[in-house]
């Protein structure tokens, strides 16, 4: 898809009860990011479907316009909301509280890469390996592509743009080429 062509629009509103919103757009996915209640939405003159926060969806063609209808005729709706067009990476993620950790793995020092475009090994072999995390941590806006030998910066391998994270719990080796020279991958090794 040409990058011109790829946007990505935040959406905030508090809808009174009983009442809807048309917002305007040029988008093939829709994400609820929160909502104060579940609701309902409507793409161009299509029937309207339930909606609620942590949903997003895309579809094959690009829609017009988005009606997000507040079900509720006694409380007001609020909601944050993103439609985007392209290929468009979210990386945010939060927890809230406490994260109990269990297990007997062990974390190798981590690791920072410069990636060039050429692909280069990253990462050796290590069958003592249970998972590894590799994140795009290039200030330049390099995208980086992880995989085998053949990782190429012409799109082979994932695609990882700044701040993305990819984990897996393959022993294999691991190669990297970035879209421009310079680019900076993390990497955490876990063990048994």
């Amino acid at each position: 898809m040409n990058n011109s062509k790829r946007r990505y629009i935040t959406y905030s509103q508090t809808i009174e009860a009983g009442g809807e919103r048309t917002v305007p757009v040029n988008s093939n996915y829709v994400r609820c990011f929160s909502a104060s209640a579940a609701f309902a939405i409507a793409l161009d003159n299509e029937p309207k479907a339930d909606m609620q926060e942590g949903i997003g969806f895309g579809v094959d063609e690009p829609f017009q316009k988005v009606r997000i209808i507040n079900l509720s005729q006694s409380t007001a709706l609020s909601v944050d909301m993103a439609f985007g067009r392209g290929e468009v990476a979210d990386s945010r993620f939060t927890l809230n509280g406490a994260l109990p950790v269990t297990g007997g793995a062990s974390h190798n020092s981590p690791a920072q890469k410069t990636v060039g475009v050429t692909a280069a090994s990253v990462l050796a072999i290590n069958t003592s390996r249970t998972a590894v995390t590799f994140q795009n941590n290039s200030s330049g806006g390099q995208v980086i592509w992880i995989g085998d030998s053949s990782a190429s910066n012409s799109g082979v391998g994932i695609q990882l743009f700044p701040g993305d994270v990819f984990v897996t719990n393959s022993q294999g080796e691991f190669y990297a080429a970035a879209s421009v020279a310079g680019g900076k991958l993390n990497i955490l090794e876990e063990e048994v």
